[in-house]
């Protein structure tokens, strides 16, 4: 899958945001790469092919001014630069990065296609669209396809128009097109807020003094926090130096899992585990697939993630790098792989009743 991250706080962002996207480098990404930040009322924003080393060889990313600001890396899939995070609406004060799929929440092609053909109407021009049809993407009439989230950008930006705040905005756009998703926003008439969108794709909060972290993993956070916890299901979110408010998005179809097995799935992948075979995340994922009842929408990604770092934490585990092509010529993604690790006896050991 993809990941992400973002901070505000008192300390520039763009550095933190390199750092906390590089811990997570890995586990998935590392195909296209992208930075937005905000800096006295202006949205700075670069992207490139590649990971983040890419990022920093070809652009000025860690001078981006500003101490609130959001990044991405994107999984392998179809796609030139522009298909690449963040998306960013027609007069540039909007930027949004997300992690998902249609998944569980898409309804049918006919809602999407209203809701993109009344952007289309109201001038909006998608810099993603391409004359082919492309597979999990959405499909316009004449058969060209748009990146799922340049739609909710846009859609996200013309709600801004018949809205009182950009919460509430990203609220109404996202009840109208859900998806498995998790997002990270930034609007420049927000200047010191993160705005966020999670139905059921991992986001974890990080606190500070004035510093807040996100990301698709704590273990991409800096030693010493305050607290971490998880941001709630299905919700948007408004993210300050210093608090953060939530609303309730509408459960529209299949309902979320609001359990994580934790148990369950530590004995699983503990008994997957070898010091030998390594596994990357999408087998832990497809390991603890069956825990949650078919009706549900899962929080695969979250468990799985939440499992390595407490094994992580306890020395059970090492991770060893490994590359593959990138999505150029002359590219490289890395991959991590999880090892058991062979000097502790018993990676998991249940608690006795």
């Amino acid at each position: 899958m993809c990941n992400l991250a973002g901070y505000i706080g008192r300390k520039p962002a763009a550095p933190i945001l390199i750092d906390m996207l590089r811990k997570q480098e890995g586990f998935g990404g590392g195909y296209q790469t992208g930075i937005a930040t905000l800096s006295e009322g202006k949205l700075h924003y670069r992207k490139v092919i590649g990971a983040v080393d890419e990022l920093l060889k070809q652009t000025d990313a860690p001078e981006l001014p500003g101490t609130v600001g959001i990044i991405h890396s994107r999984s392998k899939e179809f796609g030139d630069i522009e298909w690449g995070h963040p998306f960013v609406n027609p007069a540039e004060n909007i930027a949004y990065v997300l992690n998902g799929f249609m998944g569980n929440f898409y309804a049918g092609k006919t809602n999407e296609r209203k809701i993109i053909n009344n952007l289309i109407e109201q001038g909006y021009k998608f810099r993603t669209r391409v004359n082919e049809n492309v597979p999990n993407m959405p499909q316009l009439e004449d058969g060209s396809s748009v990146h799922m989230s340049e739609v909710k950008c846009f859609q996200a930006d013309y709600m801004r128009s018949k809205c009182r705040t950009m919460n509430e905005a990203l609220l109404r756009a996202e009840s109208s097109y859900p998806a498995e998703i998790v997002g990270l926003l930034l609007c420049t008439e927000t200047p010191d807020s993160i705005h966020a969108a999670r139905f059921n794709q991992p986001l974890m909060i990080g606190r500070r003094s004035v510093e807040t972290f996100l990301g698709t993993t704590a273990m991409a956070f800096p030693e010493n926090l305050d607290s971490i916890v998880q941001a709630p299901i299905r919700s948007v979110m408004e993210f300050r130096r210093d608090n953060f408010e939530v609303s309730r998005l509408p459960d529209k179809t299949a309902p979320i899992a609001d359990i994580l097995p934790f148990y369950e799935a530590c004995q699983i992948i503990g008994e997957i585990l070898s010091p030998d075979k390594g596994h990357d995340l999408q087998d832990l994922k497809n390991a603890v697939a069956g825990l949650w009842p078919k009706h549900m929408v899962t929080q695969n990604d979250m468990l799985v993630y939440e499992i390595m770092r407490l094994f992580k934490s306890q020395g059970k585990i090492r991770l060893e790098e490994h590359y593959a092509a990138g999505k150029i010529a002359g590219l490289k993604a890395l991959h991590q792989y999880v090892y058991k690790n062979d000097k502790v006896a018993g990676i998991y050991r249940p608690v006795k009743p």
